[in-house]
């Protein structure tokens, strides 16, 4: 790199860094991307790459507080095309901001460009083989052309093209003369075999589930970089029951008072319809008494009323003897 360009390029990543201002404000020849690229590198920048719709166009963002990320043509020499996927802490960065979104679990929230903190609306998830880029409750970025190609979150569907993209790596090597200045022979990354899926963080109303693998081999002299170490799917999208109460039928009417006089009672009843759910209200009282005939009895009722209960107290009194007699007669049979 001569020391005009050094210059040239050094003053541009300047304005990048320090005033966090779109790299579009300052124009780079094609022809000088992969010189950029290698500084960008040697000062300590993450590994680039595009995320491609697989309807053919590239999600594109400027950098900066609210800026609106959208699809547009694909061109390797946009910098507002290039971001880093960080699959550790499961951001989606562009020099030191990250992909957010409005809303976390409403359908058409715009997903824009913002500054970097721990919010959980920067939380994504990229996994390859779907294309799906999603949210920490399981929504999927989306772009649809009936939104003007804007990014949004939208429920995910695994046939929907609005929500496939595929992560494209820049792959970056230091040149001189047009010869590779490291002569090794390049290693690619090694990674081994995913693990088992972990339970789903709920057993209903959606939640998530991953699994992991790890590096084997890290890369060197330019060979191919590790791709994604961790896929998520949602789970448990069952819907929870509701915590329904316990149902009952109406009251019954009341029963025939129990005396004509004196005082009695009167009962009525209901009965259960449907227990309640797990965390319902449960079922309330299935009778009622009244108390009923209080007036008092003339004394030809209570003689009546006390001469019917001494007729029952001797019925239940010889049942009583006969039951005695019974079972002294059976006792002396089996002893004789």
């Amino acid at each position: 790199m001569n020391k005009a360009r050094t210059c040239w390029v050094l003053v541009a990543l300047a304005i990048v860094m320090t005033a966090n201002a779109d790299l579009e404000a300052v124009e780079i020849a094609s022809e000088d991307l992969s010189d950029f690229d290698l500084l960008l590198v040697e000062l300590g920048e993450k590994s680039t790459g595009q995320f491609k719709s697989r309807l053919g166009l590239c999600i594109q963002a400027k950098t900066g507080v609210n800026q609106g990320a959208h699809l547009w043509a694909c061109k390797k020499s946009s910098r507002k095309q290039l971001f880093d996927y960080n699959h550790g802490a499961n951001r989606i960065v562009k020099q030191g901001f990250c992909l957010d979104s409005e809303s976390l679990d409403v359908e058409g929230s715009l997903v824009k460009m913002t500054a970097c903190d721990d919010s959980n609306t920067q939380w994504w998830t990229y996994d390859a083989y779907s294309g799906q880029i999603r949210n920490s409750r399981g929504f999927c970025v989306s772009a649809a052309e009936s939104n003007a190609g804007k990014l949004s979150i939208m429920k995910c569907a695994e046939e929907n093209l609005d929500m496939q993209f595929d992560f494209k790596a820049t792959q970056t090597e230091k040149k001189s003369g047009g010869k590779s200045s490291d002569s090794r022979k390049p290693i690619d990354c090694v990674v081994g075999e995913w693990s088992p899926y972990t339970p789903c963080t709920h057993t209903c109303g959606g939640g998530l589930k991953k699994r992991t693998r790890v590096v084997i081999q890290t890369p060197k002299y330019g060979g191919l970089r590790c791709s994604h170490l961790m896929q998520t799917l949602t789970c448990g999208t069952n819907p929870c029951p509701t915590a329904s109460p316990c149902q009952v039928t109406e009251w019954s009417d009341f029963s025939v008072c129990s005396v004509s006089c004196g005082g009695g009672k009167q009962t009525r009843t209901r009965t259960v319809v449907k227990l309640e759910a797990p965390g319902g209200v449960g079922c309330p009282l299935l009778s009622e008494d009244r108390i009923c005939n209080t007036h008092g009895c003339n004394p030809a009722t209570i003689k009546t009323r006390a001469a019917a209960a001494a007729d029952q107290a001797e019925k239940v009194v010889k049942s009583a003897i006969r039951e005695v007699d019974a079972y002294t007669l059976a006792a002396e049979k089996c002893n004789s």
